[in-house]
């Protein structure tokens, strides 16, 4: 993709006239400007008028650029170019810059069913191409110096793309980065697109300093909170000049980007941006500088907090400070089995929980938290290591004095203050100064990602009964939402 010839800038205009009144309008474009957009992409002419809808984009050659007015989207027709000018309501051109329609993109996007690949575990690879490409495949360089080459084994149609899939068998030899290759004119070149994996040799729970890139569970997880939007709009709990498409893929003023996506294109947008932009490597740099260790449904679970907040709160917030406090205790909390005939370690916090196993009368067990979840159970965990929850009654609690902290010990985010870490989570929950539900639903489910490895979207039952905090409880009781 070629790159915008000159630098983009805000400019601002003062228009005053007796009979309009005096407004301000900020055009995020310079003055004579040339912006290349590759054929079939966008672009989002933004414009934030105080005044109200007065101005309109317009294209003086709607063969090579079309305008969606409805939120200033141009569209890259045909190769060439065309001025595009904005104008007020009595037809005077305020701005004018020059739009070039270069060579269209022939792959889109690429992305693989996991990122994170077990060692001796095969994954899919996939590439997103216009339609009129007529063959890829993906390179890989082995630790040997091998070269391999993938060649899809089917393609499918989907609108104005074609969706290519290949399979990888994951061994010690495989590369980090999958390149794409695309036929042109009878010769292989090169499509600038990388799919980068991560091989682990751990299960899922291991806790460990390892770099890490969200699950696929993670991804589905966060685009079904964002919902899926076909073509470009306007945020509305961002803010009136915020837009964004796809599964909350945000789209920047005079950057390209295409309109009128299938779901799997978003899908893999979101994929890409999530695991290359600020949110997984701030959050990797924060984990790994501090050495806390993590596991994979942690990480999946901030991932999706810092996708939807932002990462401001890993410079200074108390959530960061419970984090950076996240060291074992110098002894736990024991209780043991106080019911003759046994107690059952249950799935979920509940009756109707799946009993995980039986514990006989007499056997200790490790409290997780002494945060009870449904008012009358704990997070245990056996000797054997098996973690679930039992119902308080049936729990005989050791005598000791207050636990302190190890000075020694390792930092680790299954040593966490689970209520105080599940509060200031579930305090963010709030959009333009208002409280709304649907962000503390999903709190909720980030919490039970976090603690529990449920990807479910259920926040609104809150089944394993994390208790809110009191600036919740009333905002909610007073329907400020």
């Amino acid at each position: 993709m070629l790159k915008k010839c000159l630098k983009v800038m805000i400019i601002t205009l003062c228009i005053v006239n007796s009979s309009r009144g005096e407004g301000v309008l900020k055009i995020w474009a310079n003055e004579g400007q040339i912006l290349s957009v590759p054929q079939r992409q966008s672009i989002l002419l933004q414009s934030e008028n105080l005044r109200g809808n007065k101005f309109k984009w317009k294209s003086l050659n709607q063969d090579i650029v079309s305008i969606e007015s409805d939120v200033d989207v141009a569209f890259a027709k045909n190769i060439g170019q065309a001025e595009v000018v904005l104008q007020d309501e009595e037809g005077e051109t305020l701005s004018e810059y020059t739009i070039v329609v270069t060579e269209p993109e022939k792959v889109r996007v690429t992305y693989a069913s996991d990122l994170n690949p077990m060692v001796n575990s095969k994954i899919k690879i996939f590439a997103i191409t216009d339609i009129d490409v007529s063959n890829i495949r993906f390179s890989l360089e082995e630790s040997n110096k091998k070269k391999l080459y993938l060649y899809p084994q089917n393609e499918e149609k989907e609108e104005d793309t074609l969706v290519w899939v290949a399979e990888v068998w994951i061994n010690i030899n495989t590369p980090e980065d999958v390149e794409c290759e695309y036929l042109h004119n009878g010769t292989w070149e090169k499509a600038n697109k990388k799919v980068k994996l991560l091989k682990i040799n751990e299960e899922n729970g291991g806790y460990s300093l390892s770099y890490r890139l969200p699950s696929l569970k993670c991804i589905d997880f966060i685009a079904n909170y964002e919902g899926f939007r076909k073509k470009a709009r306007r945020d509305p709990l961002s803010g009136k000049n915020v837009y964004d498409i796809g599964f909350g893929q945000l789209i920047k003023p005079n950057q390209p980007f295409y309109n009128n996506i299938t779901p799997t294109y978003a899908k893999a947008l979101l994929y890409n941006n999530i695991c290359s932009k600020k949110y997984t490597i701030k959050l990797n740099r924060f984990l790994i500088d501090n050495r806390i260790k993590f596991n994979q449904h942690q990480f999946d679970a901030l991932v999706s907090f810092c996708y939807n907040l932002g990462t401001r709160w890993l410079q200074d917030s108390e959530l960061k400070d419970i984090i950076l406090r996240s060291k074992k205790s110098d002894h736990s909390t024991g209780a043991k089995v106080n019911y003759k005939s046994g107690i059952n370690l249950r799935q979920i916090p509940d009756l109707s929980g799946k009993i995980i196993k039986a514990i006989p009368f007499g056997e200790e067990v490790e409290l997780l938290s002494k945060q009870k979840y449904n008012e009358n159970w704990y997070n245990v965990r056996t000797k054997s290591g098996i973690s679930g929850f039992c119902f308080e009654e049936g729990l005989k609690f050791s005598q000791e004095s207050q636990p302190c902290l190890s000075e020694d010990s390792d930092l680790s985010l299954e040593y966490i203050d689970r209520e105080n870490f599940s509060n200031e989570v579930l305090i963010r929950c709030h959009a333009n100064g208002k409280l709304l539900r649907g962000l503390l639903y999903r709190r909720i489910d980030e919490l039970e990602m976090f603690f529990f490895a449920n990807y479910e979207k259920n926040g609104r039952l809150n089944k394993y009964g994390f208790n809110f905090p009191e600036k919740v409880i009333v905002e909610l009781s007073e329907n400020l939402i």
